[in-house]
């Protein structure tokens, strides 16, 4: 993958993941912050660092019509691994709702079947058993 050298505050830096390094901020939320084409200031990377090595990313992150403050956020309420979700945001800050129940059908252990043996119906082979 090509690297694309970006500029911020006017400084240029090789790639987007290089400046995130540089700027000791996490990449994701510079992505989304550099994606979303909003202006950015010493203040928005200043709130960038404070949110680093919280595990939790600060960028919210909208679903349908309900605004979510973080990808974990998300993650949580939809009951989705929260990295497979920021893997599959690819830095976009708003989805469908579409977007997320088709994450859900992809997680593992999510199509149960349900089946019907001696007359009995089961939710699926394992509550079966």
């Amino acid at each position: 993958m090509a690297k694309h050298p970006v500029i911020i505050l006017g400084v240029e830096y090789e790639s987007k993941a290089f400046a995130a390094e540089q700027l000791g901020v996490s990449k994701y939320p510079l992505y989304a912050l550099l994606k979303s084409g909003e202006k950015i200031t010493k203040t928005k990377l200043n709130q960038l660092k404070l949110a680093k090595g919280k595990k939790k990313f600060i960028i919210p992150i909208k679903v349908g019509n309900e605004e979510f403050s973080s990808i974990t956020d998300v993650a949580d309420a939809f009951d989705i691994d929260h990295n497979a979700l920021w893997k599959a945001l690819n830095g976009e800050t708003h989805v469908s709702l579409a977007f997320i129940e088709k994450l859900q059908s992809r997680k593992r252990g999510y199509h149960k079947k349900s089946v019907i043996i001696n007359g009995t119906a089961y939710p699926s082979k394992s509550a079966a058993a």
